[in-house]
């Protein structure tokens, strides 16, 4: 299962080499029901001036998440920055949400 929130689009696709079926933040949250069950959970987010979407932050806070294996992929252009930093404090910890 992949998730994905997409600006330009790199995102996107990104998603769909993994997951030929990845399902959208903007729409998971609007469903409402933020509870994930799978072999593997993945997020595919853009970086945005080295900040993590404020959206996928409020995505990443809400959702509960079951798997064994759970991953980030980011995109950026030239400039990676450090938006993943504050997901590395919650390494080794079970992916609860």
């Amino acid at each position: 299962m992949v998730f994905y929130f997409t600006a330009t689009g790199n995102s996107l696709y990104a998603a769909r080499e993994l997951d030929g079926n990845p399902v959208s933040i903007v729409h998971a949250l609007n469903e409402g029901n933020l509870e994930f069950s799978d072999d593997a959970i993945g997020i595919v987010t853009p970086d945005f001036g080295s900040e993590m979407p404020d959206l996928v932050k409020e995505f990443l806070s809400r959702a509960r998440f079951t798997t064994p294996y759970f991953y980030i992929i980011m995109t950026y252009g030239c400039n990676k920055g450090n938006a993943a930093s504050p997901l590395s404090r919650n390494a080794g910890r079970e992916a609860s949400g």
